[in-house]
């Protein structure tokens, strides 16, 4: 069974929509006053659902513990950093990587350009809910 939720990109299509229909209407706008997805979830009236900032915590949290014998401590602090990006911005794509803040802790000297891929695409798999 597949999970429900929305993916980044997904989300970006949801905005894009939103936009349309009122401008400032925009993930950056929305979370200098509230979560985007509890934002949503007011538009749909969605109840009962988990806080979106622990889950994407908890997907992060997966990714760290799955690679744990890999990650040193610099790759770990990256990655939270990279966590803390995602949870407010809603999306990552390789270009966030070489733009602030994310650019000014020098990914590559932690990661290979491989690996950042790989992260990239796991990250996208997060399903946002």
């Amino acid at each position: 069974m597949a999970k429900q939720g929305v993916t980044w990109k997904e989300l970006i299509e949801i905005e894009k929509q939103l936009r349309e229909k009122n401008s400032a209407w925009t993930i950056e706008n929305i979370q200098k006053r509230e979560d985007f997805v509890l934002f949503l979830r007011e538009i749909l009236n969605l109840r009962d659902l988990p806080d979106p900032q622990e889950m994407i915590k908890n997907e992060f949290e997966k990714l760290i513990v799955e690679n744990n014998k890999e990650y040193n401590a610099e790759q770990i602090k990256f990655l939270r950093l990279l966590e803390k990006f995602f949870a407010f911005n809603k999306h990552l794509t390789p270009k966030d990587l070489t733009n602030h803040p994310l650019a000014d802790e020098n990914p590559l000297d932690k990661f290979s350009s491989e690996q950042l891929m790989e992260i990239v695409n796991e990250v996208g798999k997060i399903k946002i809910k």
